[in-house]
């Protein structure tokens, strides 16, 4: 029943943007496909997104729809069936040059407007099959608007409870509503973005009054060198329950959630290295300032046609706090990951990949995991 429901869903959705875009010019339609077999029995929680969704998944569909509305004006649609269960990934305009390539605007239900990997989220280009921890992992720290963390003892207790509405460093399971203006000069591109939500939290609707604001910059060398910068400042709790913890006179506009990191890529040959890390904090009622480093370097090396190795390497570390009783101890576990894998591709169109990933936290040896698993990707575009 659950199939049918969420095809009959995304028939429906493509029908009226077929039927809305008539006069506008022809609809594009595609679709990637994933099925996944693995070692079912194994903890997967580093993988979970807000809903409860996993790369890891036996089955995910995502459909793309777009179209041109006029010569310069696009419009882009995408749904994703993790186990039959539809949601909507993303809905947004693009108004390309503006003046020229300089100003481009994008606006609506966005993709990720920080960092580079929301590129190579797909698992036709990803060349393995999980997210970075970076892009995914929650930590302890849930912005509950019912029952406020209140102190930090409850926060560190709570580090073993784990828990998928945990807040990420950056989530790019979801995209956030807003505006992204972006343009590049030479070697020289840049984005300006302004969130409904945060890049932590994102949000379809408008629930707070201040958005986040984030920057991207980076410069390309050459082809097979880039670099770049990224941040985001701004309050990311939304209104809710929090009155019992608020100070007289203090708004949930006053607690900032804020990043900075780096981006890299490499190329030479066959291989291909990217590398990403961010530090970020969070501003929580009645807790001190809370800060996290996430990071990882990947590899990749293509031995013969169609055949390629790859290799990631993660971490995410939380700060230290002092609880109570005077003891220093992290807020949340220290996670290093090792993900590894080996590739195949049939055809343009359907890649396949033999992936181990292995979860290691030094403090809590009883969360450690090792993943197993043969993925498929199916490129219907």
């Amino acid at each position: 029943m659950k199939r049918w429901l969420a095809i009959a869903n995304i028939l429906l959705a493509a029908g009226c943007i077929l039927t809305a875009s008539e006069s506008a010019g022809s609809v594009n339609v595609g679709g990637l496909a994933d099925f996944v077999a693995k070692n079912s029995g194994e903890l997967d929680f580093t993988n979970d997104t807000f809903k409860g969704f996993s790369n890891f998944h036996t089955s995910r569909v995502r459909v793309f729809l777009d179209t041109e509305i006029s010569k310069k004006s696009f419009f882009f649609v995408q749904f994703m069936v993790d186990n039959y269960v539809v949601s909507l990934y993303g809905a947004y305009a693009r108004f390309e040059d503006i003046v020229q390539n300089y100003v481009n605007i994008q606006l609506g239900f966005l993709p990720t407007t920080v960092g580079t990997f929301a590129a190579r989220t797909y698992s036709n280009v990803n060349p393995l099959i999980g997210t970075p921890l970076l892009y995914n992992h929650h930590t302890s720290l849930i912005p509950s608007d019912g029952a406020p963390i209140g102190n930090i003892d409850n926060l560190v207790s709570l580090k073993d409870t784990r828990s998928n509405r945990g807040l990420p460093i950056i989530y790019d399971a979801c995209w956030n509503s807003g505006v992204e203006i972006y343009g590049s000069s030479g070697r020289f591109n840049y984005s300006v973005g302004v969130l409904a939500g945060s890049v932590t939290k994102p949000l379809q609707e408008q629930l707070k009054n201040v958005p986040q604001l984030t920057t991207h910059l980076s410069y390309a060398f050459h082809p097979g060198l880039n670099a770049g910068i990224s941040g985001y400042y701004g309050p990311y709790l939304f209104k809710g329950g929090f009155s019992d913890t608020l100070a007289a006179g203090q708004s949930l506009n006053d607690f900032i959630n804020s990043g900075l990191g780096y981006e890299f890529y490499a190329a030479r040959g066959y291989l291909d290295i990217y590398s990403e890390a961010f530090y970020s904090q969070w501003q929580y009622p009645g807790l001190p300032h809370l800060s996290a480093f996430g990071g990882y370097i990947e590899a990749k090396y293509k031995f013969i046609p169609g055949w390629y190795v790859a290799a990631r390497y993660d971490i995410f570390q939380p700060d230290r706090v002092k609880t109570s009783d005077g003891r220093s101890t992290r807020w949340d576990h220290e996670i290093h990951r090792y993900e590894l894998g080996v590739g195949y591709r049939f055809s343009r169109n359907i890649l396949t990949k033999l992936v181990t990933q292995l979860n290691r936290l030094p403090a809590a040896g009883h969360l450690n995991s090792d993943l197993y698993a043969l993925q498929i990707s199916i490129d219907f575009r």
